[in-house]
């Protein structure tokens, strides 16, 4: 069983369960955003009210699925102040967490695709966040396929 951790501080992260690849902006060779529904509904961040409801429904249903070994997508649409998305995804098969944190669309970012493979997944102040991750390369997600 995988251990769940409250944690006080979060980054927007995401998951892919595909560990190699390249940034797929616009390629058409990317994550499909939205691609998994069941057991946890995308979402779409738009820096209104009903924001903290979202991520904290969909937090709770990521880390149960975790907790309970059960394979899972969890796909996030942020935006930034200026609307810039920046789509995430947490995948996890029952064993291993794969964040992807796609910033290629960040005017403001730094531009890149990190993905990371976390031995577990705590809840952050905002989105969840990995703990005992090391780096590895993988797609971001196709432009085409975001909300």
């Amino acid at each position: 069983m995988h251990r769940i951790v409250i944690a006080a501080l979060a980054v927007p992260l995401a998951v892919s369960l595909t560990a190699c690849g390249s940034s797929g902006a616009g390629s058409g060779d990317g994550l499909v955003f939205g691609e998994s529904t069941e057991p946890c509904a995308p979402i779409v961040l738009t820096n209104d009210t009903d924001d903290e409801t979202k991520v904290r429904d969909g937090s709770d249903c990521l880390l149960a699925a975790v907790e309970s070994g059960e394979a899972v997508i969890w796909d996030v649409l942020a935006v930034t102040v200026e609307g810039d998305p920046i789509p995430v995804r947490y995948a996890s098969d029952g064993d291993v967490v794969v964040i992807t944190d796609d910033s290629t669309r960040d005017e403001f970012g730094n531009g890149t695709v990190e993905v990371r493979r976390c031995a577990t997944i705590e809840r952050g102040s905002w989105l969840p966040e990995g703990r005992d991750c090391v780096g590895t390369d993988g797609p971001g997600f196709d432009d085409a396929t975001l909300p």
